[in-house]
């Protein structure tokens, strides 16, 4: 079973126990047992367990692990430990605590006393691997786990598990039957394959009772004989555009990579991204809200509907892995997601921040200028051209006369404010804006500049339907700039109704 569930879900979902470990110099070398779990919350938690002659000692240990750098901030820890199975690597790990009792032992009519503790430690990711099976010829895949995935309406293909375990009871001059235990499991629709024109990938939901309660989990999964495993931040870009699809952020918890035959020989755990400061298991129990429907129903009412994550995903990751970078769209999906957990009435200026990032950069990769002109150059120059030669003759033995000149010179053109880019970004990936949306952006300076009475019922809903209005005008700004023809889903109507790309949100 062990090994079934090391197959469908994270290595560090069980915990680690290592006895008679091989440890570091950062630890006593009596430490007898470690045990490496995650909490509730699911950060990895470390506990060190051993004995050392008195409290003295431990002290001097503890010291260690809370060694300050100059800036009096805690130095993090990293450990190294083996035993006969492999080697585990903690990282950026910090003291917690340590509990400890003395200890009294008779031995050969001596008597001895000693302490024994108990050291707790977080740990930021952890890494194991067995240096006898990590060759590269011995790699089949690696799939990358994830927190907060979608429940439904995403996959579209089959998967039928089956284990059984046969039992024969034979009662003597009686009977002779067996039985098989569990039952056979139906078939359910729990993965998705997306094949690219370079490389395919398969994305897969985990079985219920291997994951947290208070989340759905997911998989992808990248096979040699699929055209390679790519580097890490292609698989992050992925993740990133699986997620604006599927309408909820995932959260990477680390990946495994397994041998031909199906063996774990490397894993990889980390803390979620999320596990500081916000609260986990809240985030992994919203609802998804994708920016398009993935089922399309058909006008036959007795046709079956089609989920259609593969077409979609198909039609935009090329275009988002090509245009990531270049306009820093994961900055702009980090600023979304954010946006998404805050409160009403202090999120919008987040999202607008994003959409005017995008903005700039996206006319600036089209090699758009972000200004406008008093007068043209020409005419500028010609009309103060006596003027500008005094200035010069005036200012050029002054320190800093170079710049102070060079601004002069360019007092013809101003820099673009940030409503007149947006303006100019609309034109130029021809998105019609509607006045929903343009009442929506004015709500972001109000955000920022006054204060909004969220105790009066009509204001907080206003903020609400224009919260919605503004998150469906980002989707749409990120559709139409990776290339999607087609409808949108529109949260500011109470039917979310879709409508076609170019159509403004409330039209």
């Amino acid at each position: 079973m062990r090994f079934i569930s090391k197959l469908e879900w994270e290595g560090l979902q069980k915990g680690y126990e290592i006895k008679t470990p091989f440890v570091s110099e950062l630890l006593p070398s009596s430490i007898e047992r470690i045990e490496i779990y995650r909490n509730d919350a699911y950060q990895i938690n470390a506990k060190f367990q051993g004995k050392v002659s008195d409290e003295d000692e431990l002290g001097e240990w503890i010291d260690k692990w809370n060694k300050l750098e100059t800036d009096n901030f805690i130095i993090p820890l990293n450990f190294e430990i083996s035993d006969n199975i492999g080697t585990y690597k903690l990282n950026h790990c910090f003291f917690n605590f340590a509990e400890s009792f003395p200890e009294f032992r008779r031995d050969r009519n001596l008597n001895y006393s000693f302490l024994r503790f108990e050291a707790n430690f977080s740990v930021s990711n952890l890494h194991f691997s067995d240096p006898e099976t990590l060759e590269p010829e011995n790699l089949g895949w690696l799939t990358e786990w994830y927190l907060n995935a979608p429940e439904k309406g995403f996959h579209s293909r089959f998967t039928k598990r089956d284990i059984s375990i046969q039992y024969d009871r034979n009662r003597l001059d009686l009977e002779n039957r067996s039985f098989n235990f569990p039952d056979e499991e139906a078939a359910r629709l729990d993965y998705t394959f997306i094949e690219l024109e370079n490389f395919g990938f398969l994305i897969h939901a985990v079985p219920n009772h291997l994951t947290p309660e208070w989340s759905n989990c997911l998989g992808i999964e990248y096979r040699e004989e699929w055209g390679g495993i790519p580097e890490v931040d292609k698989r992050e870009s992925i993740a990133e555009i699986v997620s604006l699809v599927a309408g909820c952020q995932l959260l990477s918890v680390g990946f495994t990579k397994y041998s031909k035959s199906g063996y774990s020989i490397e894993e990889f755990t980390r803390n979620p991204p999320y596990s500081l400061g916000h609260n986990l298991i809240t985030l992994c129990q919203r609802t998804a809200l994708p920016p398009i429907s993935l089922k399309e129903i058909p006008a036959d009412i007795e046709a079956r509907s089609e989920i259609k994550t593969e077409e979609v995903l198909q039609q935009l990751i090329p275009s988002y892995l090509s245009l990531r970078n270049l306009l820093r769209l994961n900055e702009v999906l980090h600023r979304f997601w954010l946006f998404r957990e805050l409160p009403i009435g202090d999120n919008l200026p987040t999202l607008a921040a994003g959409i005017e990032t995008l903005a700039a950069d996206y006319l600036k990769y089209r090699k758009i200028k972000l200004q406008g002109n008093y007068m043209s150059k020409v005419d500028f120059n010609t009309l103060l051209k006596e003027e500008l030669k005094s200035i010069e003759s005036k200012l050029k033995t002054r320190p800093g006369s170079h710049n102070l000149l060079s601004k002069i010179r360019g007092a013809y053109s101003y820099p673009l404010g940030v409503n007149a880019v947006l303006k100019k970004f609309f034109e130029e990936i021809q998105l019609s804006i509607g006045s929903i949306e343009e009442e929506a952006m004015k709500v972001r300076h109000t955000m920022i500049h006054s204060s909004i009475d969220m105790s009066d019922e009509l204001e907080r809903r206003k903020m609400e339907k224009l919260t919605n209005a503004y998150e469906s005008l980002f989707n749409r700004v990120i559709l139409k700039i990776l290339g999607f023809k087609k409808s949108y889903i529109d949260y500011y109507s109470s039917t979310h109704i879709q409508r076609p790309i170019d159509q403004p949100v409330g039209s």
